[in-house]
């Protein structure tokens, strides 16, 4: 199946622009979204046992490089020891400001993923993947419908990176 490049939103914020990538398909371009949106030259995923469960294989098959880091799944875990777990990795791995954070998951991860990736070592460049259709199971409201092919489904992804020096 051939999938078109993603759609480019940019988002201009008061302090800078960011771009809003929306595409449909498999992942299979996510590599280039994450060189062209400059998501740091070592990346980690930050993303939760359920959702990696599901997508974790796709997603390593396209970024098999990367450092997993996965956090349990839900509100509860919104914490400062989950924060810890993220930093204990990047240090393990001597992560430096060229490192970047590509949350992969939902409110959660992105919240946590990004909080890390802002106070790690003065900021790091972060990237949010984001599964449009979930499993049914999975989405807050019964009354959506999800798509029953993995091809059929939609990602966007969101770079930012704070600014500080």
């Amino acid at each position: 199946m051939t999938h078109a490049r993603p759609l480019r939103i940019d988002v201009c914020a008061p302090s800078r622009t960011y771009p809003v990538l929306v595409g449909s398909g498999s992942l299979t371009g996510l590599r280039d979204v994450l060189d062209e949106v400059g998501c740091g030259t070592t990346r980690f995923v930050v993303s939760n046992q359920t959702v990696w469960g599901f997508w974790g294989s796709a997603l390593r098959e396209v970024l098999p490089e990367v450092e997993t880091i996965l956090l349990p799944d839900g509100e509860r875990f919104k914490t400062l020891p989950s924060t810890a777990r993220i930093y204990d990795a990047l240090l393990k791995a001597s992560a430096d400001r060229s490192a970047g954070i590509v949350t992969f998951g939902g409110g959660v991860i992105g919240d946590i993923g990004g909080f890390a990736a802002a106070t790690y070592l003065r900021g790091l460049a972060l990237a949010h993947v984001r599964r449009r259709s979930w499993p049914r199971w999975m989405q807050p409201s019964a009354a959506k419908s999800a798509s029953t092919s993995r091809e059929e489904r939609t990602w966007s992804a969101r770079s930012t990176s704070p600014q500080w020096s």
